[in-house]
């Protein structure tokens, strides 16, 4: 079962019709956003290019809180979780917000394999006990490289992708 983490996609339509082309070329169950994707717009691009399973947190350059969840409504395969996500994805709890300090803090409470966050920009994994706390980067390639990660819950693996090189 692999999943597939994004964050900072700051309305990058680009770099986010990139990641659905080389999405749809692989065996992907389900998709996490870790906030400020930006503009309702660019969630219905998404939800347009990702027909599995979606789930989504605000951060903090979602401010038209209303108008996602009137575009979330009309994509059933997409849930906006808010500010805090949670979810069983193959059996593995998952937890995913934007902010790192709260990704830390949801680690520490041991109910989680895997938190996901975003925020930073910075990719980054650290192990806070047995959870795996991961940030996938910055898709829309702010401040650093576009990345996005890939992780399979059956073995354990986590991938990270640059945006640049998946014709490579």
């Amino acid at each position: 079962m692999i999943i597939a983490i994004i964050s900072d996609t700051h309305d990058n339509e680009a770099n986010l019709q990139l990641a659905l082309r080389y999405f749809s070329a692989l065996p992907i169950d389900a998709l996490i956003h870790c906030g400020d994707i930006t503009t309702p717009e660019t969630l219905a691009l998404l939800a347009h290019g990702f027909p599995k399973q979606i789930h989504a947190v605000y951060g903090n350059c979602d401010v038209d809180r209303d108008g996602f969840a009137a575009m979330g409504r009309q994509f059933p395969h997409v849930t906006l979780h808010g500010d805090v996500g949670e979810t069983v994805i193959g059996g593995v709890q998952l937890a995913f917000v934007h902010y790192p300090q709260e990704a830390k803090e949801l680690a520490a409470t041991g109910k989680y394999r895997y938190v996901f966050h975003g925020h930073t920009h910075k990719p980054w994994e650290e192990k806070i006990s047995s959870c795996t706390v991961l940030n996938p980067g910055t898709l829309a390639g702010m401040w650093y490289k576009a990345t996005f990660a890939l992780v399979d819950l059956t073995t354990g693996k986590a991938a990270l992708k640059l945006v640049e090189r998946l014709g490579e």
